[in-house]
């Protein structure tokens, strides 16, 4: 049976979506009822709510859209948080997911929660008296799977699960595989796209090989060979040059980022230990566009900027104020290295700090940018311009940053609720998307503004725990902490075909700059 990892995609043009199969999307002449056999359960048929019928016009363009195409469900997966998401580095059909245990979000278990905004709210909710985060709601089976072989079958595991779906079988996955504890992130292998390496919830990295579709991993990390103590947030391929290996750069609240070499076994070394910074001013601040750096907003208890007092607080045995320097070292929640300097990279922080990093100095930070008020979830160089960068965290808020400026260019804010992750788009300079704690996948040009965004997805029933552009497709997935992929096709939602990459690069800083001077302009107000 010839492999299914292997080869070109069939995911690809800026028109639609081409898969094989006779169901590729649920519109059309598709009846309804057609259409929710393809959504399978009549849990995954709740997704099927529109985009929100506020939309922003874009230069006389036809407004952007969000088009729901199919959810990857199924009763291995049901039940089970999706904590990350990757796309196979040269087949474009493939996408891996990873699962948490549905321990992570029993009532009162706290052992295995496997998403970052899950423990600080588990840790609120504790101390209030209650007994943790609720179950997610369970579904039924899809209609029209199939029956793969799965170490563990349809039972839900006792640690995690990683999962490799097609776009050409959207009722189940190809191939899945239990872990020993619940699974905190995913990446590809750039130069040997059958590596995936996984991250876990109790400090292991693990590197799999998907094309053997063996359940036991090639290697991991022990106690002996520097495994990390905590949770470990996300993981990474860094092809730095030809002339060099592969790096796997991992990040963990035990304070380490470390970089990995498979070449004889997996061996690490410490890129840097976070550092604490003091938090500067006790101001109150709005979290609109242009708000000043270090501003503290008003927040209820259960954000994330409250829990990740919390959590330092709890680690040592002490409940109280979040500005008390607890430890000397900070938690790590995100970073991303820079496509234009491979040496530099960004790491976001639990308590709201984002620190510039070079491999080469492991001491000290090159520049540090402060502003969220609570974990920095994700972060992203933009594609496009390779001084600017964009953040989200639990204080509710999106950033867009400037390398060498400490203070924030802009800040977006369209709820009260926690942004989980956000990614710039491939195809739009302007363009990001994020997805939030309640539910929200929100799509934002700031070419059209900078106070809400130009399209979103809503659905309250679950919260949203990451999304993935495709880099040659107008397609977007969100996961969420049901055990759910949502497959979205994007309309209008890319630049104009004329527009090569240096006219991508002027139009950006256009946007950015006519911004920046009408929050400076507000302020002075």
């Amino acid at each position: 049976m010839p492999s299914t990892f292997g080869g070109g995609s069939t995911l690809r043009g800026g028109g639609g979506v081409s898969m094989a199969g006779s169901h590729s999307s649920v519109s059309g002449g598709t009846s309804r009822r057609q259409s929710l056999q393809l959504l399978g359960t009549s849990r995954q048929s709740s997704f099927m709510s529109t985009s929100s019928s506020v939309r922003l016009m874009r230069n006389n363009r036809p407004p952007a859209s969000l088009h729901l195409l199919w959810t990857w469900s199924c009763t291995l997966t049901n039940g089970l948080p999706v904590t990350g998401i990757a796309w196979h580095s040269t087949n474009t059909n493939l996408v891996a997911a990873g699962y948490g245990s549905s321990s992570s979000t029993a009532a009162g278990s706290g052992a295995h929660l496997t998403t970052p905004a899950a423990a600080a709210a588990n840790v609120t909710n504790t101390a209030r008296g209650g007994g943790g985060v609720g179950s997610p709601p369970q579904g039924g089976e899809g209609a029209g799977e199939e029956a793969f072989a799965s170490p563990a079958g349809a039972q839900t595991p006792a640690g995690g699960r990683v999962a490799v779906w097609s776009m050409k079988n959207q009722y189940h996955p190809i191939w899945s595989f239990d872990t020993k504890s619940a699974v905190t992130s995913v990446d590809f292998s750039q130069r040997n796209p059958h590596i995936l390496a996984v991250g876990m919830h109790d400090g292991t990295i693990a590197v799999y090989d998907v094309c053997s579709r063996r359940p036991t991993p090639l290697m991991a990390s022990t106690a002996e060979t520097g495994r990390h103590s905590d949770p470990v947030w996300k993981v990474r391929w860094i092809d730095r040059d030809p002339e060099r290996e592969e790096l796997l750069v991992s990040t963990s609240t035990d304070g380490k980022v470390k970089a990995w070499t498979i070449a004889k076994g997996l061996e690490h070394s410490t890129l840097i230990t976070l550092k604490r910074l003091p938090r500067k001013g006790a101001s109150a601040a709005g979290s609109h566009a242009g708000a000043g750096a270090g501003a503290v907003a008003a927040v209820p208890a259960g954000s994330g900027a409250k829990a990740a007092a919390n959590v330092a607080a709890q680690r040592s045995g002490v409940a109280g104020d979040r500005d008390a320097l607890i430890s000397r070292n900070t938690g790590g929640m995100s970073f991303d290295f820079s496509k234009a300097d491979s040496r530099i990279y960004l790491a976001g922080t639990e308590d709201g700090h984002i620190h510039k990093c070079s491999t080469s100095y492991s001491e000290q930070y090159l520049e540090s940018y402060s502003g969220h008020i609570g974990p920095v979830y994700a972060l992203q160089w933009n594609p496009f311009n390779p001084n600017l960068f964009i953040s989200c965290s639990g204080d509710w808020t999106i950033r867009l940053w400037q390398e060498g400026k400490a203070q924030q260019l802009l800040s977006f804010q369209s709820s009260n609720e926690e942004v989980l992750d956000v990614q710039w788009c491939p195809s739009n300079s302007t363009v990001f998307g994020a997805v939030t704690a309640g539910g929200r996948l929100e799509l934002w040009d700031f070419a059209v503004s900078t106070l809400r965004p130009v399209v979103q997805h809503a659905n309250t029933k679950c919260a949203l725990t990451a999304l993935m552009f495709a880099k040659d497709a107008p397609v977007v997935i969100a996961a969420n902490d049901a055990g759910a992929l949502l497959v979205f096709r994007l309309i209008n939602i890319a630049a104009d075909k004329y527009e090569h990459p240096e006219m991508q690069q002027t139009r950006l800083e256009e946007a950015l700059r006519a911004n920046v001077m009408k929050a400076a302009y507000a302020g002075t107000g």
